[in-house]
């Protein structure tokens, strides 16, 4: 698996990559792997990998709807961390403006978009569908009597969590562990209890368990 993503990989991207965050050790033993088909929109912010040991990887991968040649986007002005190692599956957009922590093990299958104006955060061992959205900003403003009622708020999704395909999480969310967000669905609010299917915001199995 690993020889199969060096075929992809980006040599010059990746050290660009590598240098901007982590200097002359990023060179030596580079910790983030970027395909071709990576466009490095905003290669600012910080970032940090806590496990010396891992690697994470961007661009790579497909699915039987969705292929190489699809673009990742990565546009950083903020922090990035990740706790472990990490798959952003071709086609995804990463924009961080914010705080943004990934969890070890995570994973997005691919062309899924996490916007993160101001803090979302990822349990360990999350999977995430393709044409998945989470987003922590309305991006405009609406006002009431010219005062803002829709300011950006946290998003906080739980250790071992799958969220489908085509599900979008809004501001405010808090997944539990252990839960499954069914396909299509739109999660507005905090959702009650772990080891649950939810679709959208409501219970449809619990007890659950789920393996990749």
């Amino acid at each position: 698996m690993f020889i199969r993503k060096l075929f992809y990989t980006s040599i010059f991207k990746t050290i660009r990559f590598n240098f901007k965050y982590f200097g002359l050790k990023g060179l030596m033993k580079p910790k983030v792997l970027l395909s071709r088909n990576v466009f490095l929109r905003g290669l600012k912010g910080t970032l940090k990998i806590q496990n010396d040991n891992s690697r994470v990887y961007i661009g790579y991968g497909n699915t039987g709807v969705k292929y190489k040649k699809d673009k990742t986007i990565w546009e950083n002005y903020g922090e990035i961390i990740f706790d472990g190692g990490a798959n952003i599956g071709c086609g995804s957009k990463i924009v961080n403006k914010g705080n943004l922590l990934f969890g070890s093990n995570f994973n997005i299958n691919t062309s899924s978009t996490i916007i993160c104006y101001k803090s979302i955060s990822f349990g360990k061992d999350c999977l995430l569908s393709w044409d998945v959205l989470i987003m922590d900003t309305d991006f405009h403003k609406i006002l009431v009597d010219g005062k803002q009622v829709n300011y950006d708020k946290n998003i906080v999704i739980g250790n071992h969590c799958w969220i489908g395909c085509n599900s979008s999480i809004k501001k405010g969310v808090i997944i539990p562990d252990n839960c499954v967000i069914a396909s299509d669905s739109v999660v507005t609010k905090e959702l009650p209890k772990s080891n649950c299917v939810y679709i959208n915001n409501e219970i449809a199995k619990e007890q659950i368990e789920w393996t990749h």
